[in-house]
Protein backbone atom coordinates (compact mmCIF):
# COMPACT_ATOMS: atom_id res chain seq x y z
CA UNK A 1 0.00 0.00 0.00
CA UNK A 2 1.20 3.19 -0.77
CA UNK A 3 1.91 6.18 2.01
CA UNK A 4 1.22 9.80 1.43
CA UNK A 5 2.08 12.76 3.69
CA UNK A 6 -0.04 15.43 4.38
CA UNK A 7 1.22 18.84 6.37
CA UNK A 8 -0.62 21.12 8.61
CA UNK A 9 0.89 24.31 9.46
CA UNK A 10 0.63 26.15 12.57
CA UNK A 11 2.34 29.22 13.96
CA UNK A 12 3.32 32.53 12.13
CA UNK A 13 6.34 33.04 9.71
CA UNK A 14 9.24 33.14 11.74
CA UNK A 15 7.27 30.77 14.50
CA UNK A 16 5.74 27.98 12.25
CA UNK A 17 5.15 24.56 13.41
CA UNK A 18 4.52 22.11 10.25
CA UNK A 19 2.76 18.19 11.53
CA UNK A 20 3.11 15.57 8.71
CA UNK A 21 0.46 12.92 8.69
CA UNK A 22 0.85 9.71 6.82
CA UNK A 23 -1.94 7.85 5.30
CA UNK A 24 -2.47 6.12 2.05
CA UNK A 25 -5.75 8.14 0.23
CA UNK A 26 -6.28 10.22 3.31
CA UNK A 27 -4.58 11.18 6.66
CA UNK A 28 -4.77 7.89 9.14
CA UNK A 29 -8.03 8.96 11.62
CA UNK A 30 -5.27 8.22 14.40
CA UNK A 31 -2.57 10.15 13.56
CA UNK A 32 -5.17 13.24 12.35
CA UNK A 33 -6.50 13.10 15.66
CA UNK A 34 -3.21 13.17 17.96
CA UNK A 35 -2.36 16.25 14.91
CA UNK A 36 -5.24 17.95 16.53
CA UNK A 37 -4.89 17.37 19.94
CA UNK A 38 -1.12 18.89 19.39
CA UNK A 39 -2.87 21.77 17.25
CA UNK A 40 -5.53 22.64 20.23
CA UNK A 41 -2.40 22.70 22.79
CA UNK A 42 0.13 24.28 20.59
CA UNK A 43 1.71 26.18 23.45
CA UNK A 44 1.53 23.45 25.65
CA UNK A 45 3.53 21.13 22.81
CA UNK A 46 6.28 24.08 22.54
CA UNK A 47 6.89 24.20 26.09
CA UNK A 48 7.17 20.35 26.41
CA UNK A 49 9.21 20.98 23.47
CA UNK A 50 11.52 23.66 24.90
CA UNK A 51 11.62 22.49 28.14
CA UNK A 52 13.11 19.34 26.69
CA UNK A 53 16.17 21.34 24.90
CA UNK A 54 16.61 22.40 28.16
CA UNK A 55 17.09 19.46 30.39
CA UNK A 56 19.38 17.96 27.15
CA UNK A 57 21.51 21.12 26.44
CA UNK A 58 24.03 20.09 29.65
CA UNK A 59 24.32 16.55 27.63
CA UNK A 60 26.30 18.24 24.86
CA UNK A 61 29.34 19.48 26.28
CA UNK A 62 30.35 22.32 24.56
CA UNK A 63 27.37 22.38 22.05
CA UNK A 64 24.63 23.98 25.18
CA UNK A 65 24.31 26.58 23.28
CA UNK A 66 23.37 25.49 20.41
CA UNK A 67 21.11 22.87 21.54
CA UNK A 68 19.24 25.69 23.41
CA UNK A 69 19.30 28.23 19.93
CA UNK A 70 17.01 25.38 18.64
CA UNK A 71 13.23 25.73 17.50
CA UNK A 72 10.95 23.52 16.41
CA UNK A 73 10.48 22.65 13.00
CA UNK A 74 8.30 19.97 12.13
CA UNK A 75 6.31 16.87 14.09
CA UNK A 76 5.97 13.53 12.06
CA UNK A 77 3.53 11.28 12.80
CA UNK A 78 4.11 8.26 10.24
CA UNK A 79 3.23 5.25 12.15
CA UNK A 80 -0.42 4.64 12.28
CA UNK A 81 0.13 1.19 14.27
CA UNK A 82 2.17 3.75 16.94
CA UNK A 83 -0.06 6.92 16.98
CA UNK A 84 1.11 8.23 19.84
CA UNK A 85 4.82 7.94 18.35
CA UNK A 86 6.77 9.97 15.77
CA UNK A 87 9.77 12.11 15.36
CA UNK A 88 10.43 16.15 15.80
CA UNK A 89 12.81 18.08 13.66
CA UNK A 90 14.46 21.24 14.67
CA UNK A 91 15.84 24.57 13.10
CA UNK A 92 18.17 27.10 14.25
CA UNK A 93 21.33 25.54 14.24
CA UNK A 94 24.27 27.50 12.63
CA UNK A 95 25.91 24.11 11.85
CA UNK A 96 25.07 21.42 9.57
CA UNK A 97 23.92 19.41 11.80
CA UNK A 98 19.94 17.99 11.31
CA UNK A 99 18.85 18.06 14.76
CA UNK A 100 16.10 15.73 15.96
CA UNK A 101 14.43 13.64 18.49
CA UNK A 102 11.94 10.76 18.99
CA UNK A 103 8.28 11.54 20.40
CA UNK A 104 7.05 8.26 22.63
CA UNK A 105 3.95 8.59 24.05
CA UNK A 106 3.66 12.04 22.83
CA UNK A 107 6.86 12.99 24.62
CA UNK A 108 10.39 14.10 23.14
CA UNK A 109 13.26 11.50 24.16
CA UNK A 110 16.66 10.93 22.98
CA UNK A 111 17.91 14.11 20.90
CA UNK A 112 20.50 13.69 18.81
CA UNK A 113 21.62 14.77 15.07
CA UNK A 114 22.87 13.82 12.02
CA UNK A 115 25.56 15.71 10.06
Amino acid sequence: MERSLWEARLGTAGNSLSIFIAGASAPDPKLLEHARAVAANESSFRVLVSSFLDREAPGFRGGEAEVRSLRLESLELVWPDRPNDGMIYFEGSDSDRVWRCDYINRKPVGLGFDS
